[in-house]
């Protein structure tokens, strides 16, 4: 039996789940055992247990990698080291552990792969090295960096921070699995690009030493410099130490420039004190490591839109960039032109993050977590809503810029409303969409367990559609809603693990467990569609099947029915039933019938963020988009119903 200390906090049971949590909402396609996502989560606890056993008594061995060539953007292979779904949670996990202790020792200078860095950031480095002189650069590229970098190095200078043998075993076990020669690390796994940080990171600090300014993006840097003689000099400096490092410098790629005639530098185009965004033509490194959506524990913001570009194009940007803010003391603040989150309510408190509004789209604040008045400024300024929720997952209010100015807009929200024949027809397909949810999720559910209470009710619920079609009245919709619904929460309960006391839906307040995730989610998407909402004009009041009320957003809890199935429901029973959700992360006092813990609250948060992150079919375009795109997708269709353009049609969760 091994010793238990880093080790014993990296294969717990517990960090485990989390890895396997980030590698699926990273996605990622099979190893060399050909393995799925979707078979790995088939036998999850099973499996999850099984790693945990083989890592405890030291019988773990990587499993077989796929090898795969993709073509650079310079028509070049690069070569892809895929590991299996098993591998990539384990050392996804490793990330986790040892990213807290490598992430505080590496230099500012570096911007790949690291949490709370991007390539804007980088750029904005740029711009004021420029600003203070530094007119000369060295546009350097290291030559086939990955795989150039030797073991026994990497080995020395991770053996200077982890004194654990058993974490050092598993990093040279991985390596040699990957690369028999001794010199290597794999693209495609997810621990790579922290162990490239830290293998550069002493250079970083000594070229910093020469006097020129480093900004470098994994294999890409800058060395920027007052005069081009220091340039030359900083040239050969860094020739030098990459020597000693065991690597090189790519000659096609490695030049002296100044910003008069300008150069290219992570996809911007800078020519004197500019910085132009290219698109299509770059070969600018992207904000995480090459290869088939590879399951990195710490992923970067991703570009917030990105336009179809033809067959086959996936858009998968995430469309909503969420700041939850949860842990107690957090406060949010500002600093020139960024947000940054400190430890403290103090002023000089810590710096835990630094976040610029064009990588953020909404804030959350729960309980404990303080926002500064130059923060709420800066928020309306940037139009980024903050929502102010309660320790249930409840929204208190919103921060939030005024109304969109749509006048024709709201004008056909509120015709719409007023049209007793109009709101009715809109009112059906919301109620019809909502219906076809609960039935499509119960049916995937039951696949295998063949309930017959459930069958039974899937068959009442086969009758309900012609009915909503044919409702005279909003009053008659509702009833055949509350009808469904009463079946679809008794056949719910059938359906998740009897410890946790499920039995019907509790609201104010839950009552248990699940009850509580599934208002904690809903609550998350009420406010994603709010923002949603309010980035294409909606008025969040005018509404059809909620009714059009004072201080209530019906319009919001229109577009919510259709994914309460698949994201909040789907999502709690998962947790669940996968026992990623403990027992102990609830509790009771003599005031409340359930409350959840700081853990579970982190957990639940998470586990949304990583459903949303999903791709899925878009009913419109036929292409994958994320969850957060598709809700963006029926918010324009809402918009384009009510303008008179098209017939809405809500989302249908397939079978």
């Amino acid at each position: 039996m091994v010793d238990m200390r880093l080790y014993a906090k990296i294969i717990a049971k517990s960090s485990l789940m989390l890895a396997w949590e980030k590698v699926l909402a990273n996605k990622g396609a099979p190893g060399g055992d050909r393995q799925t996502l979707d078979d790995f989560a088939e036998s999850l606890e099973r499996n999850l247990e099984g790693l945990h056993a083989a890592l405890r008594s030291a019988s773990y061995r990587p499993g077989p990698i796929r090898n795969v060539s993709i073509p650079k953007r310079d028509g070049s292979p690069r070569r892809l080291s895929i590991p299996s779904v098993a591998d990539r949670v384990v050392q996804t996990a490793l990330c986790q552990g040892l990213t807290p202790i490598l992430e505080p020792e590496m230099e500012d200078a570096s911007f790949a792969y690291r949490p709370g860095r991007s390539v804007q950031m980088a750029v904005e480095r740029v711009g004021r090295y420029f600003r203070q002189g530094y007119h000369w650069v060295v546009d350097g590229d290291i030559d086939d960096y990955f795989d150039s970098i030797p073991h026994h190095g990497l080995m020395a200078v991770l053996r200077r921070y982890v004194d654990d043998q058993d974490v050092l075993g598993l990093i040279a076990q991985w390596l040699a699995h990957a690369h028999a020669g001794g010199v290597g690390v794999s693209q495609g796994s997810p621990l790579s690009p922290l162990l490239a940080n830290i293998y550069l990171d002493d250079m970083d600090e000594r070229i910093g030493r020469t006097g020129a300014r480093l900004v470098r993006f994994a294999d890409d840097f800058l060395l920027l410099c007052k005069s081009e003689e220091r340039a030359r000099e900083s040239l050969a400096a860094m020739s030098a130490l990459l020597a000693e490092y065991g690597l090189g410098l790519n000659p096609d790629k490695t030049r002296i420039v100044n910003f008069e005639q300008g150069f290219e530098f992570l996809g911007r185009l800078f020519v004197r004190s500019m910085a132009l965004e290219r698109e299509q033509e770059s070969d600018a490194p992207q904000e995480t490591p090459p290869g088939p959506t590879p399951d990195d524990p710490s992923p970067p913001v991703e570009p917030l839109h990105q336009a179809s570009e033809g067959p086959g194009f996936q858009d998968l940007s995430p469309r909503l960039r969420v700041m939850y803010l949860s842990r107690k003391g957090c406060r949010l603040d500002v600093r020139g032109r960024a947000f940054v989150v400190r430890s403290g309510p103090e002023p000089d408190a810590p710096e835990l993050m630094v976040v610029l509004p064009s990588q953020l789209d909404r804030v959350e604040l729960w309980p404990g977590c303080d926002i500064s008045q130059k923060a709420q400024r800066f928020a309306l300024e940037c139009r980024t809503p903050v929502a102010y929720v309660d320790g249930w997952g409840r929204t208190l209010g919103v921060l939030e810029p005024m109304v969109a100015d749509k006048a024709a807009l709201h004008l056909a929200q509120a015709a719409v409303a007023l049209d007793e024949t109009k709101r009715l027809a809109l009112a059906r397909l919301i109620c019809a969409g909502r219906v076809r949810g609960q039935r499509a999720l119960l049916m995937r559910l039951n696949r295998r367990r063949k309930n017959s209470d459930i069958e039974s009710n899937l068959a009442a619920f086969k009758q309900l559609p012609r009915r909503i079609a044919t409702a005279t009245t909003i009053s008659e919709l509702l009833g055949l809603e509350g009808e469904a619904a009463k079946r679809y929460w008794a056949s719910l309960a059938l359906l998740l693990d009897k410890s946790w006391g499920f039995s019907s839906r509790q609201r104010r307040p839950p009552r248990d467990g699940v009850n509580m995730v599934i208002s904690y989610v809903a609550s998350m998407l009420y406010r994603d569609l709010r923002c949603l909402a309010a980035r294409h004009g909606l008025h969040p009041g005018f509404a059809s099947l909620h009714g059009s009320l004072d201080g209530k957003p019906g319009c919001i809890s229109d577009l919510v029915e259709e994914f309460r199935a698949p994201l909040c429901e789907g999502l709690a029973v998962y947790l669940a039933n996968n026992h990623i959700l403990k027992k102990e992360m609830f509790y009771k006092t003599d005031k409340w019938p359930c409350h959840v813990t700081p853990e579970g609250r982190e957990t639940i948060i998470r586990a949304y963020e990583a459903w949303l992150d999903r791709p899925v079919k878009s009913p419109r375009s036929g292409e994958k988009v994320k969850w957060r795109g598709l809700l963006e997708e029926q918010v324009l269709a809402y918009r384009d119903h009510v303008m008179g353009r098209s017939v809405y049609a809500p989302y249908d969760m397939k079978y």
